[in-house]
């Protein structure tokens, strides 16, 4: 069936993403895998994007079936970009038979070639990292006291901007 052929190693790495799933039309796994594509020998796990889905239920009801929701999600393994898009008929009518789930975890690599591309250097903080640069944290702090100023002079050769990201679910995310 689908998952068997579709669900392989050569998808993940052709497509750059994390996980694939295939949810029941109540939210359920029915079909699903994790790739780790800086490890692809490793077993990833389901579990971060499956506790993460439950808790922000925004992608298991797309408020518009035809264009589906995409965003950030916030999940305990780290931030995923992710698009979910109702399973409909050729047609696109009919109740929906389930719910297709694709992601990409906000990584390294990823956050690289951004960089790369934008000739930028940027990094990207999940706002429950327990560790981040020292700036970082001083912008979270100047802008939790009411103050969020999004720019912030390092040194004479370095300027630094900030701005906080949020989830799917419209809660502030990562910086």
């Amino acid at each position: 069936g689908y998952p068997e052929n579709n669900l392989v190693d050569s998808s993940f790495t052709s497509l750059d993403l994390n996980f694939i799933l295939l949810l029941d039309p109540s939210g359920r796994l029915a079909a699903g895998k994790a790739f780790d594509l800086l490890s692809p020998k490793e077993p990833a796990e389901l579990t971060p994007v499956m506790e993460a889905i439950s808790r922000d239920k925004i992608l298991l009801a797309p408020s518009d079936a035809n264009n589906g929701v995409r965003g950030m999600l916030d999940t305990s393994a780290g931030p995923a970009l992710v698009a979910a898009q109702a399973i409909l008929t050729s047609e696109r009518a009919g109740p929906p038979l389930g719910i297709l789930v694709m992601g990409r975890y906000i990584d390294g690599v990823l956050v690289r070639e951004l960089n790369r591309i934008t000739t930028v250097d940027g990094s990207v903080y999940s706002l429950s990292a327990p560790r981040m640069d020292e700036d970082v944290r001083t912008y979270l702090d100047t802008a939790a006291a009411g103050s969020p100023k999004g720019v912030q002079v390092l040194d004479a050769e370095r300027v630094a901007g900030y701005g906080v990201v949020d989830d799917i679910a419209g809660k502030p995310a990562m910086v």
